[in-house]
């Protein structure tokens, strides 16, 4: 089974308190993107803690056995959305929902601008696992003259034709998640 890590920021901290008095909540911790699960309940047992995309589609499953804990989860790297986390022992099931709203930045492995043809050049970016990508032109006077947001994950290349624009050089910004991870001068 793929292990899915979840990256969230805005979290819908919720607490459920069901009638067994077991209660379920979900905090924030010193550390981005992580966050406890906290259980109490009167009895000790196995807990199912489940995590489930928008679509039904399972991310997390995991097992752990105990009356009281707190339990972190590295949420990094899934897409932003809303998800659904349950949690079940023998006796009852409470479900949370939580919003991710943030878009992970996992390092970019190659950002490349090359001259293709009179005035057409091709940025190549490789490793990109952000859904945000923008890319930024400036002329020589560091005027913005073109901007174009990339809102696929993956690796991707595309080519910017220039020719309408009059200006003897450029600087192609690359920025993921409001960072700028590459920023290419060219004549």
């Amino acid at each position: 089974m793929k292990k899915v890590i979840l990256t969230i920021v805005a979290l819908a901290t919720g607490v459920a308190v069901n009638a067994q008095n077991n209660s379920v909540k979900i905090e924030n911790t010193e550390r981005p993107s992580v966050y406890n699960l906290v259980y109490k309940a009167e009895t000790a047992g196995k807990v199912t803690v489940k995590i489930t995309d928008q679509a039904g589609q399972v991310v997390l499953v995991d097992e752990v056995y105990g009356k009281n804990f707190a339990r972190p989860y590295n949420f990094n790297s899934v897409p932003t959305g809303k998800y659904n986390v349950e949690v079940s022992d023998k006796k009852s099931t409470e479900k949370l929902s939580l919003d991710n709203n943030y878009a992970s930045i996992e390092p970019i492995r190659e950002v490349a601008v090359k001259a293709i043809e009179n005035n057409k050049y091709e940025v190549t970016l490789i490793g990109n696992k952000s859904e945000n990508v923008l890319v930024n032109i400036y002329d020589k006077n560091n005027e913005l003259i073109h901007t174009d947001l990339i809102d696929k994950k993956g690796s991707f290349s595309r080519v910017y034709d220039l020719n309408k624009i009059k200006a003897n050089g450029y600087t192609f910004e690359v920025t993921v998640a409001d960072k700028v991870i590459s920023k290419v001068a060219v004549q």
